[in-house]
């Protein structure tokens, strides 16, 4: 298991399946050294849109920035009202 299909290699190898338990794979310290270089660029930390995007794939970044922050902040501008209402009916099938 890898965190990414980008990052397919053996430094970002997580564990194997049926062997490691996928608590240990998400825990682990391959998954943890994955998400500390992941860490969110300035902006980002103030845009109230971080928790959709969380500043895109990490392979879209330039200088720490993703490439494409201005298109997806213009897209959940235009579309923050229908990503509620789906967000709603989703929730609806999730266990109480």
């Amino acid at each position: 298991v890898y965190p990414c299909d980008f990052y397919s290699t053996d430094g970002f190898l997580l564990g194997k399946v049926g062997k490691d338990p996928l608590k240990s794979m998400i825990n682990g310290s391959a998954a943890l050294a994955f998400l500390n270089g992941c860490e969110p660029f300035d902006g980002c930390k103030t845009c109230e849109f971080y928790g959709l995007c969380k500043n895109g794939c990490r392979r879209y970044r330039v200088g720490g920035k993703n490439i494409f922050c201005d298109a997806y902040r213009r897209f959940f501008t235009e579309r923050k009202n229908e990503l509620i209402s789906a967000a709603g009916i989703m929730k609806r099938f999730l266990p109480q």
